[in-house]
């Protein structure tokens, strides 16, 4: 039995909501496969990967890009594909880039880009992506939101929200500025 098979007839792939903020919207990266359907980068667990090694690994093969992952938020659904008689079990991470030369994985990716919240919602085609999406906005909406103090002998951080600590910028000479 291969690691990524859960049970009889059960897959097991992992990837990630993939955002990033510009000009002060979020925007959301999804990828435009073969099959005609748009979704979040994501891929079968090989060998003895975690869920986290394979999202990073199948976000970077998909889209080119390198990313930070957010384990706090972790989102599981199923759904069955008839045409493999599969049931299959998809995890869910969020994720923020760390790289910005999006490139589409040639053979199984058509494209891949970024899009605000309402183009997702509307490229989206199955209402269990949908559930994800909304539930990784409000989540990425609502934690990615980290205090930065700098004073001149040493850097500290104030989480927040508890969550994750994602460091943008620290610029010397503005001593105590909030980023």
């Amino acid at each position: 039995m291969c690691y990524n098979e859960v049970g009889d007839g059960m897959e097991k792939s992992c990837g990630a909501i993939v955002y990033k903020k510009e000009d002060g919207e979020y925007k959301y990266l999804l990828v435009y496969q073969k099959n005609g359907h748009y979704s979040f980068p994501k891929g079968h667990v090989e060998d003895n990967e975690t869920e986290i090694e394979t999202a990073l690994r199948e976000i970077k093969e998909e889209t080119n890009l390198s990313v930070e992952i957010d384990s706090n938020f972790r989102y599981r659904i199923e759904y069955f594909i008839e045409s493999k008689n599969v049931m299959k079990e998809a995890i869910y991470f969020v994720a923020h880039p760390n790289s910005h030369d999006l490139k589409n994985q040639e053979g199984e990716i058509i494209s891949c880009n970024w899009y605000s919240y309402k183009e997702v919602m509307n490229l989206l085609e199955f209402e269990n992506s949908k559930e994800v999406f909304q539930n990784a906005s409000e989540y990425i909406e609502s934690s990615n939101v980290k205090t930065i103090l700098y004073n001149k002998d040493e850097l500290n951080l104030k989480d927040i929200n508890k969550n994750t600590i994602r460091i943008k910028a620290v610029i010397e000479n503005e001593k105590n500025q909030i980023l």
